[in-house]
């Protein structure tokens, strides 16, 4: 499929970008972690999640991305569904957001996947959500130790204002 199939302004043609700096992310493994500092909430990526995640990184639609798995030997009749829905989490999430300019997809990116669609997979976490949204520059306690219950101006390293 070239890239001139892809221009459409319904939601497949869409590109989407992560909401760096507030998104961080890093791979371990089979596994990538994703870490949403605005909000507080991080996530643990799994299966095809992984590869849409980098795709869209890259800048690929929804269709393109759709596209790597079409011709995969051992695919599932739903991919479609489920990379719309994945897609669909990760904006609900905040994590990434669709491009209002044009963009050209990263075609180093691009693959064939032959491995078979593991469905993506996604869990949220929020227990580390106060100290994921701290200022560590200005939310310190006595010690200067970040601290979320120092909201007053009785620490000495406290520098919020």
């Amino acid at each position: 499929m070239d890239s001139a199939s892809f221009g459409s302004e319904d939601r497949g043609g869409r590109r989407y970008a992560i909401q760096r700096p507030q998104v961080a992310d890093e791979r371990i493994g089979d596994e990538l972690v994703v870490i949403n500092f605005a909000t507080g909430k991080y996530y643990g990526v799994r299966g095809a999640g992984v590869e849409i995640w980098r795709l869209l990184d890259g800048s690929f639609s929804e269709e393109e991305v759709i596209a790597c798995w079409s011709a995969s030997p051992a695919g599932d009749a739903d991919i479609a569904s489920k990379i719309s829905h994945f897609i669909r989490l990760l904006e609900d999430e905040q994590l990434v957001s669709a491009l209002t300019e044009p963009a050209t997809p990263n075609w180093d990116f691009k693959q064939r996947l032959d491995t078979s669609f593991e469905p993506p997979q996604i869990d949220r976490r929020d227990d580390l959500q106060d100290y994921l949204t701290l200022d560590p520059i200005h939310d310190v306690d006595g010690s200067c130790w970040p601290d979320r219950r120092t909201l007053d101006d009785t620490g000495p390293c406290h520098r919020r204002g």
